[in-house]
């Protein structure tokens, strides 16, 4: 694991691993969750104007389902508590995620399509939003192309049917800039699992560790892509996130 030196003491819960787990579904309960998410998806509609972002009020809402775009990321995604996603389908992700925590519960699975259909498909460095999630899983279902992504420095090329365990919250990660070709695609699921005694981290730090890597990304994603603003939709967003963080530690200092 990379040396988080500005972000040392900052959080009060100890870090996973980064764990692979190979042929995750067996073979009949991966066909069956190909074909629910293909019925979902026909199902249901693209909501082309709003791609927010708010997992707790979907998932809170059983009446609400909807697939969201988001063009800037090249992905379509669709945001299920265990009310809504069968069990039979979160329950395998459920006994890896307590061999590790016995304490995390399942919150909720986005299920992401990327696809150059949606726009180009694109991660760059970042922490997940401070929350009390211990650690994501990261299912590749399906796909016919390969897509590395990093975490912490360390690379992972996932394979269908194999999915990564790493902490979604301390660890920076992101997915090596690729040029998406015609009818390549990769269907995702990411299952999040929170353990409520958990103190939520701070966002202390995570700037000047996303600075150290953001350079070298930018590099290699303008090789690819040729120059773009990404970086300013990305910086934009991150200081929404240390608005957020600092209105909600003087939430809390209130109360005291």
């Amino acid at each position: 694991m990379v040396l988080l030196s500005n972000m040392e003491n900052k959080f009060l819960y100890n870090s996973i691993e980064s764990t692979i787990i190979e042929n995750f579904l067996e073979k009949d309960n991966k066909e069956n969750l190909i074909k629910w998410i293909d019925l979902k998806w026909k199902k249901l509609y693209y909501d082309k104007k709003n791609i927010g972002l708010d997992f707790k009020k979907e998932i809170r809402n059983d009446h609400f389902q909807v697939i969201k775009l988001d063009p800037l990321a090249g992905k379509t995604f669709l945001n299920l508590g265990p009310n809504d996603f069968p069990k039979e389908f979160w329950q395998k992700a459920e006994e890896s995620a307590k061999k590790i925590n016995p304490n995390c519960e399942f919150e909720y699975v986005s299920i992401v399509k990327y696809s150059s259909e949606f726009g180009e498909p694109t991660l760059r460095p970042h922490f997940d939003t401070p929350s009390k999630a211990v650690f994501i899983v990261d299912y590749q279902l399906d796909g016919n192309t390969e897509w590395p992504i990093s975490v912490n420095l360390k690379e992972y090329v996932l394979k269908n049917n194999q999915c990564l365990i790493f902490d979604n919250n301390l660890s920076i990660h992101w997915r090596t800039p690729k040029k998406f070709k015609e009818e390549e695609f990769l269907i995702m699921l990411f299952y999040s699992f929170i353990d409520n005694d958990k103190e939520i981290p701070s966002l202390d730090g995570q700037s000047e560790e996303i600075s150290k890597y953001l350079k070298h990304y930018t590099d290699e994603h303008n090789k690819v892509f040729g120059d773009s603003d990404h970086n300013t939709n990305h910086t934009e967003k991150l200081a929404d996130l240390f608005r957020w963080a600092k209105e909600r530690d003087q939430s809390k200092n209130n109360e005291l």
